[in-house]
């Protein structure tokens, strides 16, 4: 036994290597981003993380309501790190996380490669192969990328030992392997719509090889049959799957996936969305694996040994599927740009093949021509011309079309179109794959292809790290104006503790007394920015219709105008948050801490409002008001008859003065620009009084409202 031991160390150190050197690799780019990018996924995960470490269920609630996501593998293995550390410090390590992660799909790659060839290296160029990919850049995102890659790979590898050596244990492990990539990350749940594919598949294919076309039938027949008695247990549950799709299809769990299930199978312009995701991704693995893939699906569907032929009809089966997902989802999800984050699962199918195939090819000569002219074609009619992508956090090697469009016009003559070179260097590499096969060079072919791959990935990251961490901070910078130190983001936690606080979401409207302009998207940023990075922030209260900027459940918050009086909120917490130039609506309460926009409030306590305005819109526009806008005061309950001085600033270009009017006195009011003016009212306890707004108020803004107490009148 400790020969074996001593064994199984030699033979698998180089594979902890690759996984070592690999999440290294991908911690410097996961690492080198200090801000969200993807909003409001990435908040779901982080508060689903907390969800889960508050009470550990197998759907975490986000504001007190069950989320409708059903990928609850990653956080909850953020969880921990959640409920440990502070927010900030969780931000770190969840993106080492991630890029371990996805450097570990290196090891049932390995295992996969193994089990198909009995050939270590073939696993350890498959493990390579399968770590050093360009879309380890989705690290940079706390998203469940990270997870579903090497789930997918751990899936894989259970799916294919099931089909090809079949027991009703693997039987079970298959299907719970499936379910744990459907944890994972919801796309995967049409796995266990091909597991009869794949069976039937795997059974008949290895049965036709050297039949004549008059056996095909019965042996196709037994195939069938076979597929039945030596699955047992899948039977049982493809059945009982069948008939519950058949009576509750619309009420299987899909979360965001839902549109797949609406838009039918192949909706309109499929066929060229789905070329478009298939030559994104051949550019992004230097198109040989893909080529080298279908070339395995070619020689080894149809006869061949058991394990290879299993590996080729998961090759054609489950890589067909996950491009037809992803390509209904980004037309009728994504508006038709391609998302490679939900297609590049197909990535560790076309490079495990690839590895595979030097070792197991049988009619290189016939296989490998009939893969690459179709591969070639498809990349020759695609242009690969660089320009703005809307989402280059969702497709990075589409970044790296600026670099292939330089080093096509420096190295080739002529007018040489970007896909046309790709389509010659993957038809070169293949010449030689075949040629280093049929002179029996196998293991040449296969350091070939895997240096050069693995060459080309690491060249490719290199190039759009640097591109996407540049985005990344820009998205952050336009969506907060001025991003903080990553110190000071859970101010409101260091602030409260374990208490909760409210968002009362409201429209930013001026930063350091300049107006902010109509349409910015800085609103939005402020608040992701305070619900993202405080744990306390559990709970949203919107004030007569005002935008949330998220997709979570919220409580709506109604004010008597009368009384002040603010209800319709089934919780009140303990401390909000309010926008400092909330022009709508000012909570009675203390004060705690105030931020650049935000101001932490403890609220009286049921709450009331301090002022509220009539005839302002959130973004403190006054041209839709008729009759004027007011400003109405509430006084303190047990204050007594008070003053109170309010200070309005106004911005914009009136061509009157602007009337405002307290207790009395009226101020005529040029505004030409930003503009300060105030007023004194006197407030019974119980009462309220207006401040008055008037005359020619269509280019006119409220930027902020500020309300004083003084003292009695």
């Amino acid at each position: 036994m400790a020969a074996g031991r001593t064994a199984s160390l030699r033979h698998g150190w180089p594979v902890a290597l690759i996984v070592l050197v690999a999440a290294a690799w991908a911690m410097r780019w996961a690492l080198s981003v200090d801000s969200w990018r993807v909003m409001t996924d990435e908040l779901l995960y982080v508060k689903s993380a907390l969800s889960m470490w508050d009470g550990p269920a197998l759907r975490p609630s986000i504001r007190g309501q069950l989320s409708g996501n059903y990928g609850v593998l990653w956080p909850g293995l953020l969880a921990p790190l959640m409920g440990l550390f502070d927010v900030p410090t969780a931000f770190r390590l969840g993106h080492a996380l991630g890029a371990l992660l996805m450097a570990s799909a290196a090891v049932p790659a390995y295992l996969l490669g193994v089990f198909v060839t009995r050939s270590r290296p073939v696993g350890w160029a498959a493990a390579a192969l399968v770590a050093f990919v360009p879309w380890v850049t989705l690290s940079m995102n706390l998203l469940t990328e990270a997870v579903a890659y090497p789930v997918f790979v751990w899936a894989l590898l259970a799916s294919v030992v099931a089909v090809a050596e079949p027991s009703w244990r693997r039987d079970v492990l298959v299907l719970a392997a499936f379910g744990l990539a459907f944890v994972a990350r919801t796309q995967f749940i049409f796995l266990f719509a091909l597991l009869p594919l794949l069976v039937a598949g795997h059974e008949v294919g290895i049965r036709l090889a050297g039949r004549s076309p008059r056996a095909w039938a019965g042996q196709a027949w037994g195939g069938l049959k076979a597929s039945v008695t030596g699955h047992k247990v899948l039977t049982v549950v493809v059945a009982l799957g069948a008939l519950v799709a058949l009576l509750a299809w619309d009420r299987i769990p899909l979360g965001d996936y839902t549109t797949v299930r609406s838009a039918g199978l192949f909706p309109a312009g499929y066929w060229g969305e789905a070329l478009d995701h298939l030559t994104q991704i051949a550019f992004g693995v230097a198109v040989i694996p893909m080529i080298l893939a279908l070339a395995y699906v070619a020689d080894q569907v149809v006869g061949g040994g058991r394990r290879a032929q299993a590996l080729a009809v998961h090759v054609a089966v489950v890589g067909a599927a996950v491009v037809a997902v992803a390509t209904t989802f980004d037309i009728t999800f994504s508006g038709g740009s391609v998302q490679e984050r939900y297609v590049f699962y197909v990535v560790p199918l076309l490079m495990i093949a690839a590895a595979c195939f030097p070792a197991v090819a049988r009619r290189p000569l016939i296989s490998v021509p009939l893969a690459a002219v179709p591969v070639a074609l498809a990349l020759a009619s695609e242009g690969f011309v660089p320009g703005p992508d809307a989402a280059p956090y969702g497709s990075p090697s589409r970044l790296g079309w600026t670099s292939l469009d330089f080093r096509v016009d420096q190295l080739l003559p002529g007018d040489v179109g970007n896909g046309v070179a790709l389509a010659l260097l993957g038809v070169v590499a293949a010449a030689v794959v075949v040629v280093l096969v049929r002179s029996g060079r196998r293991q040449a072919a296969l350091a070939g292809v895997t240096v050069g791959v693995v060459a080309w990935s690491v060249a490719l990251t290199a190039y759009i790290g640097p591109i996407l961490r540049g985005e990344h901070d820009g998205f952050a910078v336009s969506a907060l104006g001025k991003v903080p130190a990553q110190d000071q983001r859970d101010w409101v936690d260091a602030e409260v503790g374990d208490a909760q606080v409210g968002l009362v979401p409201s429209a930013v409207n001026a930063r350091a007394g300049e107006p902010v302009p109509p349409g910015t998207v800085t609103d939005q940023g402020v608040w992701w920015e305070a619900e993202f990075w405080n744990k306390a922030v559990t709970t949203s209260y919107l004030f007569e219709g005002a935008a949330d900027y998220t997709p979570y459940t919220t409580q709506a918050m109604t004010l008597d105008r009368r009384t002040g009086a603010l209800g319709g909120t089934a919780y009140e917490a303990p401390f909000l948050l309010m926008a400092n130039t909330n022009v709508r609506l000012g909570i009675a309460g203390r004060p705690v801490e105030t931020g650049p926009d935000l101001t932490l409030l403890r609220p009286d306590r049921p709450y009331r409002a301090a002022w509220a305005t009539t005839g302002v819109d959130d973004r403190g526009g006054l041209g839709a008001a008729k009759g004027g806008a007011r400003v109405t005061v509430y006084g303190r309950h047990a204050a007594g008859r008070r003053s109170y001085t309010v200070a309005l600033a106004l911005s914009g270009r009136s061509r009157r003065p602007v009337s405002v009017q307290g207790d009395g006195v009226a101020r005529q009011v040029p505004v030409a620009g930003r503009r300060l003016v105030g007023a004194t009212v006197c407030v019974p306890a119980r009462g309220a009084r207006p401040v008055r707004l008037d005359g020619n108020l269509a280019k006119v803004r409220l930027l902020s409202v500020r309300v004083r107490p003084g003292g009695p009148c």
